[in-house]
């Protein structure tokens, strides 16, 4: 392996020699079709082929390819681990590909196959090459010579590669072929490994060391933190994913301060379209992903929009601030425009999803650690991404520079009286710079004199733009490259140094929370391992009460397994919090299959934890609905409920009105259809269910009974509510009392109920409702307080 400094100079080398490698496989050196097989060989798999009994029957265009594809397996292997003398042998293998380039006489021009000689010969000038090969190359150049053909570099590599750039390219990659090397440790193999602790032990030691560094690590980034105590009061959306047609959905209460949110419908109906509308306002993003129109996700435009019309959601914010975000679609793709996210939506995601909690599962220990670059940029005014996601966004910054880079070029050529083609290349740019700009002068001459300020000012900005461009090419060329090597540090250790030290405290806080909720599971710590098997591992260890030790699906329910997830995401969000993450947190139906204990023992944990938080849950199960308002309200938490009642493929969602939950809704549309019985049975129907409620929450007196009609119910609720504020709804409920009889029984009175007293019936049960229920939390009273019932956050008192 390579020492200190000599990895870089190792680096650089594999990258100059595989740029020659790629450039001459570019000019259209392939293997054939039928020759593919060959492209799974190794170096020295495809040295017996070249040499073997079958090496006659290969032609020389074949011969070539694989020699290249040899140089460029034994480059990378170089790279991988470490070791310079892998680089010198990828080096003999481009040597071999240029001497059979220089024998291909029927293919071949004649300027081609000496340029390629000539490059061999530069290559046996610093390493030392087989004698039968040098020797069979200076007889074909020296036919070459003799018949006055020069060499054509532009035909050998391409247009914009000239000899002098070749010879720093070989340069480069002797010096990488030439880099110290340790000596290799001798060390005794045994027979057989047999590891003295198993991998749960092994991993619990880990986490009590990490634990011990922690004071030693560094800090995540200085975080803005001015949008740190900002909620959200609304969204709207229109053309965004289910929802063709602007919709407005409201996180505040009728006093217009913002709060938890309980979003009601069943599957299909448009829930997930409304999260992610707020996540794209906020992030720029859904689902996590930057790729708003992946074959694999959810398309941020909705299907029947045009790419002309508009496709956007905006949020309004509890600080005055309206986030305006569009997803634009040109000839590159869909992109979120403004790209640039607040400060308060940096550093984690919104939303937990179902799909989050299967990812984070699934995934091996290996990569786990890739959903944690989510959270914690590893620079401030940044937005942290997964890998998969920076490489896509800097995919597409390539391609937005490779378009600036190829007009600029083009404005640029007839000024300088170069071809765009030339300037589009970084060393032809060079060149022609130095020839036509700087002259004899040296750069460093030129710029302390100011030479710039003497060019006619459009081109002087056109070459600094253009300068500029190719600058931040070759950034995003290199942490591209990074990217896209998984086992790499280098392009995470930044943010991940941060989310180490972040880590500790989410472990603790885990094995706290974990105890508390699943009482039943024999667990006492569980242990989270960040960085140590791999840059992005993640492991996870759960010691039991007896002392053993072991891995979460080794032990674990999937209940289980889905709350350690849901506790890992909430953990790590409000360490987000506390570097000035805005308090929002999106459960996008993520409950669905979990024991019910487990599901009451989390939102408990939730409403306790997070009570400073805007929470916004949604569901598609009616019982799971009706429990998380009656939580709310047990807690003193204020809430509202949402209710999606269906979906158009014209509008989308088809949204209640804030505040009115299923039977006032139904009392209210069956006022619109003048049907006294249908009028008067609905609202007794609502009563009902008032009295019901308050019988059961206040402890009433009822006679003993297997079942309760209205006839049971409204005397005792009569009874405790004649006084107060409400007592004029009350008052007026009497004259109507056997209403409920004629609309459900055979009776001949029933036939004879007018429409005006149905109507004022209808308004006298929505008087009494509206009067014992809370306009903050909209729950119904359900407790006494000194003798005063009130409602679940105390706001109403009667």
């Amino acid at each position: 392996m390579v020492v200190g400094d000599e990895s870089a100079v190792l680096d650089q080398g594999v990258a100059a020699l595989r740029e020659i490698v790629a450039i001459r496989q570019k000019q259209g050196v392939h293997v054939r079709d039928q020759a593919g097989a060959w492209r799974d060989y190794t170096p020295d798999e495809l040295w017996q082929t070249l040499n073997g009994s079958m090496a006659n029957h290969i032609l020389w265009r074949d011969r070539e390819a694989l020699e290249l594809q040899a140089a460029d397996r034994c480059a990378r292997e170089a790279l991988e681990v470490g070791d310079p003398r892998e680089l010198k042998k990828a080096m003999v293998w481009l040597y071999r590909a240029c001497v059979t380039a220089g024998r291909r006489r029927n293919d071949l021009a004649g300027g081609e196959r000496r340029a390629a000689l000539s490059l061999a010969e530069l290559i046996s000038l610093r390493i030392k090459v087989p004698h039968r090969f040098t020797e069979h190359a200076a007889k074909l150049r020296a036919q070459l010579e003799q018949d006055d053909i020069t060499p054509d570099w532009s035909a050998l590599l391409s247009v914009r590669m000239t000899e002098r750039h070749a010879k720093e390219l070989l340069a480069a990659a002797y010096l990488g072929a030439t880099a110290q090397v340790q000596a290799a440790l001798l060390i005794p193999d045994v027979d057989s490994y047999i590891p003295p602790f198993a991998l749960p032990d092994l991993l619990s030691r880990m986490a009590q060391r990490q634990a011990v560094r922690t004071s030693r690590r560094r800090e995540p980034a200085a975080y803005d933190n001015s949008d740190a105590n900002v909620k959200l009061c609304s969204i709207t959306l229109s053309g965004f994913r289910g929802t063709p047609a602007p919709q407005m959905l409201t996180f505040a209460t009728r006093k217009g301060g913002p709060t938890s949110t309980i979003i009601f419908g069943e599957n299909g109906t448009g829930k997930s379209s409304i999260v992610d509308a707020i996540e794209f306002a906020l992030q720029g993003r859904i689902g996590r992903s930057f790729d708003l129109e992946s074959p694999h996700g959810p398309a941020a435009r909705n299907w029947t929009v045009a790419d002309s019309e508009p496709c956007w959601a905006e949020a309004q914010l509890s600080n005055g601030v309206t986030v305006h975000r569009e997803a634009h679609k040109d000839a590159s793709g869909v992109t979120a425009v403004p790209a640039d996210v607040r400060p308060g939506f940096r550093l984690a995601p919104l939303t937990i999803k179902r799909a989050d909690i299967l990812r984070f599962l699934d995934t091996e220990a290996m990569n786990r650690g890739a959903v944690l670059l989510d959270y914690f940029p590893a620079y401030a005014d940044a937005m942290a991404a997964r890998p998969e996601q920076e490489s896509r966004r800097l995919r597409s910054e390539m391609a937005r520079l490779f378009t600036f880079r190829a007009g600029l070029a083009e404005e640029l050529a007839p000024l300088l009286g170069e071809d765009p083609e030339t300037l589009a290349d970084r060393s032809g740019f060079d060149q022609a710079v130095r020839q036509h700009v700087i002259g004899t002068e040296t750069p460093e001459a030129f710029a302390v004199r100011d030479g710039w300020q003497d060019l006619e000012p459009r081109l002087n900005t056109l070459i600094r733009l253009l300068y500029r461009t190719h600058v931040d090419l070759k950034a995003v060329k290199k942490r591209l490259e990074n990217m896209q090597m998984p086992l790499n540090p280098e392009p995470t250790r930044s943010q991940r140094a941060g989310i180490e030290t972040v880590l500790d405290g989410v472990g603790r806080e885990i094995s706290l929370r974990f105890k508390e909720i699943a009482t039943r599971t024999p667990v006492e710590e569980i242990s989270v391992v960040f960085g140590k098997a791999g840059p992005l591992a993640l492991d996870m260890v759960v010691e039991l009460t007896t002392g053993q030790k072991a891995q979460p699906h080794h032990v674990l329910s999937e209940a289980n397994l889905d709350l350690l997830a849901l506790l890992f995401f909430a953990s790590v969000a409000q360490q987000a919090a506390l570097h000035g993450q805005a308090k929002i947190l999106i459960l996008d139906d993520v409950f669905q299959s979990i024991d019910a204990e487990i599901r009451r023992g989390f939102l408990e944990y939730l409403l306790i934890e997070f009570n400073d938080w805007q929470l916004i849950i949604t569901t598609h199960d009616r019982r799971w609905h009706k429990q998380l308002e009656e939580m709310f309200r047990e807690f003193g938490l204020g809430f509202i409920s949402q209710h999606i009642r269906g979906w158009d493929s014209k509008r989308g969602p088809q949204l209640d009105q804030p505040g009115v939950d299923t039977l006032t809704r139904n009392v209210m549309a069956a006022l619109g259809s003048g049907d006294p019985k249908h009028i008067a049975s609905t609202a007794a129907i609502l009563l009902e269910s008032v009295c019901d409620s308050l019988t059961k929450n206040l402890q009433l007196s009822l006679p003993r009974k297997d079942w309760y009609t209205l006839a049971d119910l409204w005397p005792p609720v009569r009874q405790r509510f004649a006084n107060g504020v409400a007592a004029p709804a009350v008052s007026a409920l009497p004259l109507f009392g056997s209403i409920r009889n004629q609309t459900v029984h055979a009776d001949p009175l029933g036939q004879d109920l007018t429409l005006p007293e149905a109507v004022d019936y209808a308004d006298a049960v929505m008087r009494f409702y509206n009067a014992l229920r809370c306009p903050s939390c909209h729950g119904l009273v359900n407790k006494e307080k000194k003798g005063v019932p009130t409602c679940g956050c105390g706001k109403l008192a009667l």
